[in-house]
């Protein structure tokens, strides 16, 4: 059993960007942080998370001309954003991963602000961690 709290293993770095932000801003953003997820907030909210995952869409809605390739992070992102609180446990945070096969959690403080990220690599490590 993982026993922390998020707030204890999340980044709290985190790159954000508005829902009308160009799609080369994001891709500027992914590739000079070298990040697999930016956050889309408005008013410090996540609203959405843009992927590798969306990116891969993307890219393959441009190259085969299939429907309209997204212009702003709005139309990019994974708009059923899933949240976690700082307070939650790592194993609820697991079990969120897991029941929703996602690989980024925007961690959010009572408020429902962006205060951090975590990740599933983030929660295998603690896991493995635990378990050595």
């Amino acid at each position: 059993m993982l026993d922390s709290v998020v707030e204890c293993l999340m980044t709290k770095k985190v790159i954000r960007v508005a829902p009308d932000c160009p799609v080369a801003d994001v891709l500027n953003k992914l590739q000079a942080y070298r990040i697999s997820c930016v956050v889309v907030c408005e008013d410090d909210i996540p609203i959405g998370v843009i992927s590798e995952r969306d990116i891969v869409g993307f890219a393959f809605k441009h190259i085969s001309g299939k429907g309209t390739p997204a212009r702003s992070a709005k139309g990019l992102m994974s708009s059923s954003v899933v949240t976690v609180r700082t307070f939650d446990s790592l194993d609820e945070a697991f079990e969120l991963v897991e029941e929703h096969h996602i690989r980024h959690l925007p961690v959010v403080d009572a408020d429902g602000h962006l205060v951090g990220l975590l990740t599933q690599t983030d929660l295998l490590r603690a896991r493995i961690e635990q378990m050595a």
